[in-house]
């Protein structure tokens, strides 16, 4: 599942470097997200941790919140890789069957 969120667009084929920069980042933010909470992170200890100055973090998220956004769709990707990962693995063990969804009044 790939969220696209309009802090963090997809521009089609992005560069290698951007690419490192932008995972450095997010990276670098969620550390110190989740350290300091939203409130108490800084872009600047953002930047000093990813190695990159303050001008690119705001380069490619715009703001902290957009930033924060990014960070929140990233763990989102990968809880929902790695539960579908843990699906699949138990799909073919047949431990687990697939059942609609409860339906919510």
């Amino acid at each position: 599942m790939l969220i696209q969120l309009e802090s963090h667009p997809n521009h089609g084929a992005t560069g290698r470097i951007r690419r490192e920069n932008e995972c450095r980042i997010i990276t670098a933010a969620e550390a110190e997200f989740a350290r300091h909470g939203y409130k108490g992170a800084s872009i600047q200890k953002i930047a000093e941790r990813a190695g990159l100055p303050k001008a690119n973090i705001h380069y490619y998220f715009r703001s902290k919140l957009k930033l924060y956004a990014a960070v929140l769709a990233h763990i989102l990707d990968m809880w929902d890789g790695l539960l579908g990962e843990l699906t699949l693995l138990a799909i073919r063990r047949r431990r687990w069957k697939p059942t609609s969804a409860p339906k919510c009044a």
